[in-house]
């Protein structure tokens, strides 16, 4: 399934999931951090929802990384896009 936002949302949802398994956070665990619904992260994990920028930096701060671990713009190339 192609989530809406194609490769840049895979690219969130990739390195969402990467900070999440180094630090053995589940979905309830993280939707309790960051005060949101357990259904919305599950969505966003699973290419259901693309989530807002104000979303992504609830996650991030919830996780204790930057922004920019979730969403970094690919150098080398023209296009911006989401990467690890």
């Amino acid at each position: 399934m192609t989530p809406k936002g194609g490769d840049a949302m895979v690219s969130v949802i990739v390195n969402l999931a990467e900070v999440m398994a180094e630090r053995g956070i589940k979905d309830a665990e993280l939707a309790e951090r960051c005060r949101l619904d357990s259904t919305m992260i599950q969505k966003i994990r699973t290419h259901q929802r693309l989530p807002s920028l104000r979303t992504l930096a609830k996650i991030a701060c919830a996780l204790d990384v930057p922004l920019d671990r979730l969403v970094t713009i690919k150098p080398g190339n023209g296009d911006v896009s989401l990467s690890a």
